[in-house]
């Protein structure tokens, strides 16, 4: 920690306009797991700024649109298995979940749109199964 007058003219040159992170990589306090490997936290702080500064965000859809796509899923879910019986059921449905996934993913790295049907429709399918259990 220094004050304001502290810091050399140089150093107030270089950074002047500039977002500057300062940490140190410390294992065991500040690293972070990632889908990349484990990260120290100064870095995955730095990562996040120059993502909102390039304007490199990804947004949620409205929440409604998660629900009717998740109640969707579902539908189709208890259609392939009103329509079809064993393998060929499991087949399908993989099928649907595996579209599913491909479309998650292309609005995700094509649209920046965060798109989650599948906790409602995996929440949806369970809450069927259990009371197809009990009746």
């Amino acid at each position: 920690a220094c004050r304001e007058n502290e810091i050399p003219p140089y150093v107030r040159a270089l950074t002047r306009g500039k977002v500057v992170v300062i940490g140190e990589d410390y294992p065991g306090i500040d690293r972070h797991t990632t889908v990349v490997g484990d990260v120290a936290g100064y870095v995955l702080q730095a990562n996040y700024i120059e993502s909102i500064l390039d304007d490199r965000l990804i947004r949620p859809v409205p929440e409604l649109l998660n629900w009717v796509a998740g109640l969707m899923i579902f539908v189709c879910f208890e259609y392939l298995f009103l329509r079809y019986h064993g393998i060929r059921a499991l087949t399908r449905v993989a099928l649907l979940f595996a579209g599913v996934a491909l479309t998650v993913y292309l609005a995700v790295t094509l649209l920046g749109y965060y798109f989650n049907p599948i906790t409602i429709s995996i929440l949806a399918v369970l809450n069927s199964r259990i009371i197809d259990l009990f009746s």
